[in-house]
């Protein structure tokens, strides 16, 4: 299919190059359905064929002036060569970035990119190539995250000396960046570089101790997620996206990188759902921080009950497998009627039925009363008390 694909883009337009990931992956011996492709005369003429060979969306970006085609798993960016491919190649971001290739002139590597790729290294085509856009110091840790890259010293340098510089980039560009750095096997690597090398303080309001803790703790997420996979029962699915592209092990490795920042200065643009999530369990986390050695199961419980779903978040950061079990458990609890049904039984109103139903759940949890007639029993004890 690709392969075909591929045929039909030079069967359209002679003048045109693959150039970037696609050729990258290939050398490493790895498939891609994202495939870059440049060309010298009419890129939305062509797009649009190809969109319609192969059933596909058409999107136009402002920036950059790339056209993408996208259809089930394939992704074409389609752009105009900037000057001559030669030229093009020499303002991109890095030399595994910088391979062309055509059928007419097979692979064009003016800055030895294929070489680069073997090695498994990193290396910035230039200093001016990072500043015309900044965000480029960010993904060379992508990168490192996706592919096991080794960012090079010289490369690492400019990074240091431009570090501020990105700052003038979109905060939903550098969002997107780094959640591909933290939805990648090689995350908190990537991360302690971008640490070492003083960028992530230029995204993240935090102190610098806290967040070298931060990065450290990630590992240790890892590990508890990967052992309660292998527990029985535990059918928690960490692949599937949560939000914003995002899955739901990103999520839980976001809340620790973001732990204890302030969230409103971070330059990030997050999604309501994520927002939300970041507010509740980070905050419920460091009040278990500063009182773990002692925490009461009534602590747990408001903990909890304020957080209900994310309950499985906040255990999971705690790395304690009774911490999990009883949120679970708590999860697990069953209402024994609708708030209306409690409120004809008990001719409670208003905030007094949320009070009341707080504590048939408190009930339900520390004494672990399970019977419908037992809670409805209390449910009238705890009204009389109430009214």
């Amino acid at each position: 299919m690709l392969s075909d694909l591929i045929k039909r883009v030079f069967e359209i337009e002679g003048k045109a190059y693959i150039v970037g990931g696609y050729i990258r992956k290939l050398q490493k011996g790895q498939e891609s359905s994202d495939i870059d492709i440049v060309a010298e005369n009419d890129v939305e003429r062509l797009a649009n064929i190809l969109a319609e060979d192969i059933k596909g969306t058409v999107v136009a970006f402002k920036k950059g002036g790339i056209i993408r085609v996208v259809s089930d798993n394939i992704t074409l960016d389609f752009s105009r060569i900037q000057g001559s491919i030669h030229d093009d190649l020499g303002k991109r971001d890095f030399t595994i970035n910088a391979i062309a290739w055509s059928p007419s002139e097979g692979l064009i590597d003016p800055f030895d990119g294929i070489g680069d790729i073997k090695k498994g290294i990193i290396r910035a085509i230039s200093e001016k190539n990072l500043r015309d856009d900044p965000l480029r110091l960010l993904r060379a840790y992508r990168f490192v995250a996706e592919e096991g890259y080794k960012i090079d010293s010289e490369t690492r340098g400019m990074i240091r000396r431009l570090r501020r510089e990105l700052s003038s980039t979109a905060a939903e560009r550098i969002t997107s960046e780094l959640f591909k750095i933290l939805l990648s096997p090689g995350c908190v690597k990537a991360l302690g570089e971008a640490f070492d090398d003083g960028l992530l303080r230029e995204i993240i309001d935090i102190d610098r101790g806290q967040l070298n803790e931060n990065i450290k703790a990630i590992s240790k997420i890892d590990r508890f997620i990967d052992r309660l996979k292998e527990s029985e029962g535990f059918k928690m699915a960490v692949d599937q996206e949560f939000s914003q592209g995002l899955t739901y092990r990103g999520l839980l490795r976001l809340e620790r990188l973001l732990m204890g920042s302030d969230l409103n200065k971070n330059r990030l643009i997050l999604s309501r759902a994520i927002w939300k999530r970041l507010k509740t369990v980070t905050g419920a986390f460091i009040v278990y921080m500063k009182e773990r050695e002692k925490i009461s199961r009534k602590a747990l419980f408001d903990i909890f009950y304020e957080l209900r779903d994310a309950s499985i978040d906040f255990s999971i950061l705690t790395g304690s497998r009774k911490i999990f079990a009883e949120a679970r458990r708590f999860l697990d609890m069953k209402d024994i009627m609708p708030g209306n049904r409690i409120a004809e039984i008990t001719g409670l109103k208003g905030k007094k039925i949320g009070d009341l139903l707080k504590k048939l759940r408190y009930l339900q949890f520390i004494c672990r009363l399970d019977d419908r007639e037992t809670l409805i029993t209390k449910a009238k004890d705890i009204a009389d008390s109430l009214t």
